[in-house]
């Protein structure tokens, strides 16, 4: 049994005050990041290998778990100040990604929209968001880098993933799950 306990240090940390106190099993949970905007911490815990973000409020230690369809989530960090700005879910062939600014979140929103049918991971950002460098797989675009001007949201080719490939060499690609002999669910990939 492990305990993560923040609470008052001595003399040299004197003012720290306990925030929340949690204990685990096995996996303690660790600090992601502090949230965008300065008032919480993104705790990420595991139970039973799911892994689960959790916001805790550094004003009264209140902590809330992020929604069931974010259980397995992994941070998106801000490129410039390393804060955590949002979550993706990877189910399957479907990359799911939650900002915690609404203006971030329409943006993604509109870029998936643009790649209809398409997986579109989000590779990086410019510090201020206004560029996005995307990687795109599917039947339409293969496998390839875009970056995207959301100002005046016009996509740029930039390269293929896979050199001398294009979307006419590749197949299509289905998720697919099936049972191993103990009744373990297995994800795999049929092209």
């Amino acid at each position: 049994r492990a305990t993560l306990d923040w609470s008052p240090m001595p003399s040299a940390l004197q003012g720290w005050t306990q925030v929340h106190r949690e204990s685990a099993l096995i996996d303690l949970p660790w600090v992601a990041g502090v949230a965008g905007n300065d008032d919480s911490l993104i705790v990420e815990t595991t139970d039973n290998g799911m892994t689960h973000i959790h916001r805790l409020s550094l004003a009264g230690g209140d902590w809330a778990a992020a929604p069931p369809e974010l259980d397995d989530a992994r941070v998106v960090y801000d490129p410039v100040t390393r804060k955590v700005i949002g979550s993706f879910v990877v189910r399957g062939m479907d990359v799911r990604y939650s900002f915690f600014d609404p203006k971030d979140q329409a943006i993604w929103n509109s870029v998936v929209s643009a790649f209809p049918g398409e997986t579109v991971w989000l590779s990086s950002m410019s510090a201020d968001h206004s560029k996005l460098i995307l990687n795109v797989e599917g039947p339409k675009s293969g496998a390839a880098y875009f970056l995207l001007d959301t100002v005046t949201h016009h996509a740029d080719w930039i390269t293929d993933e896979y050199r001398g490939l294009t979307a006419d060499d590749l197949a299509p690609v289905t998720a697919i799950h099936y049972a191993a002999t103990d009744g373990t669910d297995i994800l795999g990939y049929l092209t």
